[in-house]
């Protein structure tokens, strides 16, 4: 899970973030128990998702799955999306396989960055025939309450985030 600080907050194992996205994929797919690596980094901006993703991939070079939750904070649709294609384009080379969320919505804002960046996962995704990550932005725009800041979720925000990505990644797991 390599993304900004609501990625390093919610895949932090902490308690009150239980059950795990392990642990939730085992209870939905028997005889599948995932490895994962948080890489979350706080305030990580598009350019440095770029300059990073070359030290997350190297975290575990046999990881299948690379599930990408960046873009809360940036606001430049042009330069999100060239940095999303490269992120997207270095993964695959990798061998490994490419999940990007929509952006959270966020209640700290007064425009909805989250929104045009959206729009812009949603292409890239269609673009590259990607699995669609999770919709974060629709989740936390019906449930707004989730966020204790406006911006990072609260625990049961965060239990939601590891489920939507737990459905997200279904998919991957089908026999």
């Amino acid at each position: 899970f390599f993304g900004d600080s609501i990625t390093s907050g919610v895949f932090d194992r902490a308690p009150e973030h239980q059950p795990s996205f392990a642990e939730v994929i085992a209870a939905r797919h028997p005889g599948y128990f995932p490895a994962t690596i948080g890489a979350g980094f706080g305030s990580l901006h598009h350019a440095d998702a770029v300059r990073r993703i070359d030290e997350v991939l190297a975290l575990n070079p046999d990881a299948k799955v690379v599930a990408l939750s960046f873009g809360s904070n940036d606001w430049d649709p042009v330069a999100f999306r060239k940095d999303l294609l490269e992120v997207v384009g270095r993964v695959r080379a990798a061998g490994k396989i490419p999940m990007v969320a929509r952006i959270p919505f966020r209640t700290v804002s007064k425009e909805d960055f989250a929104a045009r960046l959206g729009a812009v996962v949603d292409a890239v995704t269609r673009e590259e025939k990607l699995l669609p990550g999770p919709d974060l932005y629709a989740y936390f725009r019906a449930h707004p309450e989730r966020l204790m800041d406006g911006l990072h979720p609260d625990p049961a925000g965060s239990r939601e985030m590891i489920r939507l990505w737990a459905e997200a990644a279904a998919p991957l797991y089908a026999r």
